[in-house]
């Protein structure tokens, strides 16, 4: 039984956004554990401690200016990209998409969810 089995009917483009934002907690907290790299390991509990804040804030914004109900559009693993810049690129593409569907007013928070994926993206050129 799969998460999505829960939830009835299919969610909005932004529904699957806050989707692949909650997976990323887990994407980013298993690369952490797996690195073997000092500055990878810090730059992906950066991302991992970072995001959360924004994320949620994101999240019940855009409920409480929709008026719906969540429903769990949830990645599965094998959707994700193995590479964890690849899967920010992503991310980040995706932001784009959202930003032109939520309200001014809830933008900024998206602006927030976008700096953690940049400044993540440099953290991870370091050694």
């Amino acid at each position: 039984m799969k998460f999505d089995d829960f939830v009835t009917g299919r969610g909005s483009e932004v529904d699957s956004y806050i989707g692949w934002l909650l997976v990323s907690l887990a994407y980013f907290k298993s690369a952490h554990l797996e690195t073997k790299s000092y500055a990878r390991h810090k730059a992906y509990d950066f991302y991992f401690t970072e995001i959360q804040g924004p994320l949620d804030q994101f999240s019940e914004q855009w409920l409480g200016y929709s008026g719906k109900q969540y429903k769990a559009a949830l990645p599965s693993a094998s959707d994700l990209p193995k590479d964890t810049i690849l899967f920010l690129d992503e991310m980040i593409k995706s932001s784009e998409r959202v930003y032109k569907v939520v309200p001014k007013a809830i933008q900024s928070t998206l602006d927030d969810i976008v700096g953690v994926f940049f400044q993540t993206m440099y953290l991870l050129t370091l050694e």
